[in-house]
């Protein structure tokens, strides 16, 4: 979000457009390579954590361990396709990262992340229960948990990756009428 941002306010998104790769692909692999050291720093504290806190925490169950491997990977798309939204804003506002503040204040609380989601008033948890964003933390801690039946953690592995459809498609749509404009002013 950040580098397309700038990328579209200097002009340099035109060297990229150039390229055989799509900037998707090459963002991605961007955003990609920070999760090493973010493992790096966050592992140890974790195994800290569930080996001394958390030990009997977690599921066993090799199909909940997988659906938990599969939210993983679109808590990450999700999240990933959100910030592309954000940033391909910047086809027509001058700083999309305002807008990044917002989605964040946003994320913070109707993910989980802040607050627990069962904390939430029953009206703010029934919002928070349409939007994707408890796909992005809630629902792979919740079924590392196991929280959710076999039956149930595959409906919601269903259900976040149909958002990850929709986000995909929107991050399309959004990328393909920006680089438009984008060219029209012949950058």
């Amino acid at each position: 979000m950040w580098q397309l941002n700038e990328e579209v306010r200097t002009g340099t998104l035109s060297m990229r457009l150039l390229r055989p790769v799509h900037p998707f692909v090459t963002f991605a692999g961007t955003h990609l390579s920070a999760i090493p050291l973010r493992g790096v720093v966050a592992l140890p504290m974790a195994a800290i954590l569930l080996a001394t806190s958390a030990r009997g925490a977690l599921t066993g169950d090799p199909i909940a361990i997988a659906v938990f491997a599969g939210s993983l990977v679109g808590a990450w798309s999700l999240m990933y396709f959100w910030m592309l939204i954000v940033g391909t804003l910047s086809f027509w506002i001058e700083k999309s990262t305002a807008v990044f503040d917002l989605y964040l204040g946003v994320v913070a609380v109707l993910s989980g992340y802040l607050i627990p989601l069962e904390l939430l008033p029953s009206w703010l948890r029934s919002i928070a229960g349409v939007l994707p964003f408890q796909y992005m933390l809630g629902f792979p801690a919740d079924v590392l948990m196991g929280r959710y039946g076999r039956a149930a953690a595959l409906a919601q592995l269903g259900a976040q990756w149909a958002y990850v459809a929709a986000t995909v498609a929107v991050a399309v749509a959004l990328w393909r009428a920006g680089v438009r404009r984008f060219e029209a002013y012949g950058a």
